[in-house]
């Protein structure tokens, strides 16, 4: 078979960044290792507006979550199943520092057009636990992420544009009609869409990836939980395919495997209780090697001598948000000789050292 690009990695960035390609009728090929490996399906899907302690807007949240709900509905289309939720996020206080902190952010008319008046169902459920205040956050959205990656290798599988394998780049060599060879598979360019496995290349060894073990678990709760994704002292995000839901996230930034921590289970278990007044059971766990970056952006671009070399990774905790709109951009940078990758995402900003 002979194809212009080979896609290793089919995680959320390759799914996407292939799915790009394939709306602009460009031939590929992907190589992936399975989805049991793939660090996308132990995330929650969830694209939020509001991050962190000092609830700052996401970066660039306005174009991402436009292009966010503009893809994921498409692709949903395409594949014949609903992948994205629209789901309310209910921060839960447990001090009036932090509620304060919010209060004082709603002067900002920008922040204040994301929010909603508080919802008063929990307290009248009595679901909280100790809970000071909370506040409600409108725009967001949760992806289903097995959903879509389970569906999408089907519709590859069906139209034989998937090996599920190893690879390694010791096996690839170089036609005499100019094009590269891997298995069965000659292609013009190669991007590795692998997630962690790509801070191991030897071509791309400069590259600042910070890794972490992102782990949480599938759960049953005893009560159900009104319709909102509840940001407490755990995450517990509805999962609507099945009725369970995702609680998270135990993060590990020094690890030797990528199995589930034995702590990991009685953390969570304990943020859950000190979350929701609800008997509950884990049912599954879900970890995987988080391929972030040392300066929290995606590594776009193609390497600085061997030009066949492309990645599209660095997606980290942001893969549903970040993956739609940076998947287009790469998909026209590989297309288009002339077309510039940001500056802020680009590889080339490591390329001097």
């Amino acid at each position: 078979m002979k194809v212009k690009y080979l896609i290793v990695g089919q995680g959320i960035a390759g799914t996407l960044l292939s799915y790009q390609l394939h709306k602009r009728r460009q031939s590929f090929f992907i190589v992936d290792k399975g989805l049991q490996k793939a660090c996308s399906r132990a995330g929650s899907g969830l694209i939020n507006p509001i991050t962190g302690r000092r609830f700052t807007i996401s970066w660039m949240f306005e174009d991402l979550l436009r292009k966010a709900r503009n893809t994921y509905s498409e692709l949903g289309q395409f594949l014949g199943t609903k992948i994205l939720y629209e789901h309310p996020v209910l921060n839960v206080f447990y001090d009036n520092e932090q509620a304060g902190k919010w209060s004082e952010k709603l002067n900002d008319p920008r922040f204040a057009e994301l929010v909603g008046k508080p919802s008063k169902i929990f307290n009248d459920k009595e679901l909280l636990v100790d809970a000071v205040n909370t506040a409600q956050v409108n725009t967001s959205l949760q992806l289903d992420i097995s959903n879509m990656l389970i569906n999408y290798r089907s519709w590859l599988l069906e139209n034989q544009k998937l090996k599920i394998g190893d690879f390694s780049l010791d096996d690839v060599s170089y036609t005499t009609d100019g094009y590269y060879s891997w298995a069965d598979i000659e292609f013009e360019k190669i991007i590795f869409c692998g997630g962690a496995a790509d801070s191991r290349l030897q071509h791309f060894q400069h590259l600042p990836f910070k890794l972490s073990k992102g782990q949480a678990f599938i759960a049953e709760l005893a009560q159900k939980v009104p319709d909102f994704i509840i940001k407490g002292k755990a995450f517990v995000v509805p999962l609507k395919a099945n009725g369970l839901y995702w609680i998270g996230a135990h993060n590990n930034w020094f690890f030797d495997d990528e199995l589930p921590d034995p702590e990991a289970k009685e953390i969570l278990a304990a943020r859950l209780s000190g979350t929701l007044n609800t008997d509950f059971q884990f049912l599954e766990p879900r970890a995987g090697i988080r391929p972030a970056t040392k300066d929290r952006r995606p590594l776009l671009g193609r390497h600085p001598k061997l030009t066949h070399l492309y990645i599209f990774n660095g997606l980290g905790t942001k893969g549903a948000s970040w993956a739609p709109y940076w998947s287009e951009v790469m998909a026209e940078y590989l297309q288009m000789d002339d077309f510039e990758i940001p500056e802020e995402v680009n590889i080339s900003r490591f390329n001097a050292s």
